[in-house]
C-alpha cells in the first residue's frame, strides 16, 4: 500500500499557498471573526457559533420548497439566479463582479427610497469623508453624488463607502458592533450609517415601517420578516440578496483592510530597499578604499623590503671593513 509522505506535502505547500487555493466564498468565511460571522448566523437563524454551508443555505433560500429533493447550487449559479431575478443581465462576469453588481443595485434601490432630507444628510456626511481624503475640488465635485460614487476608483473609495454603509446599517439593526478599520476621518460617517438612514440603505423599505420602534423590536421583526416562509413556493430572493450583499460588503471591507496593511508593508519594503542600496553603495566605497589601502600597503611593504635588503648589505659591508682595520 502506498504511504503518503505528509512531510513532503507540508514542504510543498506553504500556508499562503493553501490559503490562495481556497475557493470563494469559503475563503471569506475563514477570514471573518466571530462578530462578523454573527451577522450571517442571525440572518440564517443559526445559534451563536453554529457552523453552516453558505452555498447549501442560499440554495435552500432561493429554490422552491427550500430546495428539498433538489441539487445544491454552487455559489456562481446562486448569483446568476439572484441577479437574473433582479433583471441584472450580466451573469457571465466573475463571481466578485456579480456580487458587486448586486451590491450597487441594492444600494441605489434603497438610497432612492430615502426622503430628500435623508439624502441631504447622507450627502453632507459623504462630503465630509471626501474632504478628509484631501481630494482636489474637481474630484470632490465628481464624487459628490451617489451616482458618481459607484464609479469612484480612488483606492476603491466608492465601493468601500457603500459596503461600509450596508454593513453598518444591518449590523446596527441586528445589535452587532463591529470594529471597522475605517479611513481617517470616517468615524462620524460610521456613527451616521449605523443610525436610521443606514438602516434604510442597508435593508430598504422595511426600515420605514419600524423606524419609530426600539432597536430590539426592529431587530426581532427584521429577522422574522426576512426569514419567514411566505416565499416557500418561489424562493426568498430578498433574504438571499441581503445575505449576498453582506458577503460582498465584508469582502470589500476586509480586502481594503488587507490592502492598507499591504500598502504599509510595501512602504516599509521600499524604505528598506533604499536603505539597503545606500549601505551597499557605502560598502562598495569602503571596499574600493580598502583595495587602495591594500595596494598602498603592498607598495610600502616592497619599499620596506628593499630598504631592509639595502641595510643588510650595508651592515655586511661595514662588518667586512671593520675586520680589515689594522
Amino acid at each position: 500500500m502506498h504511504a503518503t509522505n505528509y512531510s513532503t506535502l507540508d514542504n510543498d505547500f506553504s500556508y499562503q499557498d493553501i490559503d490562495y487555493l481556497m475557493p470563494y466564498p469559503t475563503k471569506l468565511f475563514k477570514n471573518l471573526n466571530s462578530e462578523q460571522k454573527q451577522v450571517f448566523q442571525k440572518l440564517l437563524n443559526k445559534k451563536p457559533g453554529e457552523s453552516f454551508d453558505i452555498e447549501k443555505e442560499l440554495s435552500g433560500i432561493i429554490m422552491p420548497l427550500k430546495g428539498i429533493f433538489q441539487k445544491k447550487l454552487n455559489y456562481e449559479e446562486i448569483l446568476q439566479k439572484i441577479n437574473k431575478h433582479y433583471n441584472l443581465q450580466d451573469t457571465t462576469s466573475s463571481v466578485q463582479k456579480m456580487e458587486e453588481q448586486l451590491l450597487l443595485y441594492k444600494f441605489k434601490e434603497n438610497y432612492d427610497k430615502l426622503s430628500p432630507e435623508e439624502k441631504k444628510k447622507f450627502q453632507d456626511e459623504l462630503n465630509k469623508v471626501l474632504e478628509n481624503q484631501n481630494l482636489e475640488s474637481s474630484q470632490l465635485a465628481s464624487l459628490g453624488t451617489v451616482g458618481a460614487l459607484a464609479l469612484a476608483e480612488l483606492s476603491g473609495m466608492g465601493l468601500y463607502i457603500m459596503a461600509s454603509t450596508l454593513v453598518g446599517g444591518l449590523t446596527s439593526l441586528l445589535g452587532i458592533t463591529l470594529p471597522f478599520a475605517f479611513y481617517t476621518g470616517m468615524s462620524s460617517f460610521l456613527a451616521f450609517v449605523t443610525g436610521p438612514v443606514g438602516w434604510a440603505i442597508g435593508i430598504g423599505a422595511f426600515a420605514y415601517s419600524v423606524r419609530n420602534e426600539s432597536l430590539e423590536s426592529i431587530s426581532k421583526k427584521f429577522r422574522t420578516t426576512f426569514t419567514a416562509s411566505k416565499n416557500l413556493v418561489r424562493g426568498n430572493y430578498e433574504l438571499a440578496s441581503v445575505i449576498v450583499v453582506q458577503m460582498c460588503a465584508f469582502r470589500i471591507i476586509l480586502n481594503q483592510e488587507k490592502n492598507k496593511e499591504i500598502q504599509v508593508l510595501n512602504s516599509k519594503i521600499a524604505k528598506e530597499r533604499t536603505r539597503k542600496e545606500q549601505i551597499s553603495s557605502k560598502v562598495e566605497m569602503v571596499e574600493l578604499q580598502l583595495k587602495r589601502i591594500q595596494e598602498e600597503k603592498n607598495k610600502l611593504d616592497k619599499e620596506i623590503n628593499a630598504i631592509s635588503s639595502s641595510l643588510k648589505n650595508h651592515e655586511l659591508s661595514v662588518s667586512k671593513l671593520k675586520s680589515k682595520l689594522i
